[in-house]
């Protein structure tokens, strides 16, 4: 009877993973002219500099921010709706999470 609150959990975001996010997004551009380019974990490691590129896909999937795909045979990684609007919003700190959160 009263008001419906939807329940949402808080979440950071780093600049390894919008970099991540950005390359993915590239990739799929790429991909609607050339469907021999596939956002495959090779793929996307030509494109960022980040330490350690499976933990940043790991951290991605866990944030149900990618998904992953097997397509012709390749392990692929796709950015879910959620995932495209947080790349948008671009980093968030923890120090900055911890603000708006407390």
């Amino acid at each position: 009877m009263g008001k419906i609150v939807k329940k949402t959990l808080p979440i950071y975001i780093s600049n390894d993973e919008i970099e991540v996010l950005s390359a993915i997004e590239k990739i799929k551009e790429i991909y609607e002219t050339n469907p021999d380019i596939l956002p495959t974990y090779k793929e996307i490691s030509k494109r960022v500099k980040v330490g350690d590129l499976g933990e940043v896909l790991h951290i991605l999937e866990s944030k149900e921010l990618i998904k992953r795909e097997i397509i012709k045979n390749k392990d692929t990684y796709w950015m879910t709706e959620y995932g495209e609007k947080l790349r948008n919003f671009g980093a968030v700190s923890t120090d900055g999470m911890k603000a708006i959160t407390y």
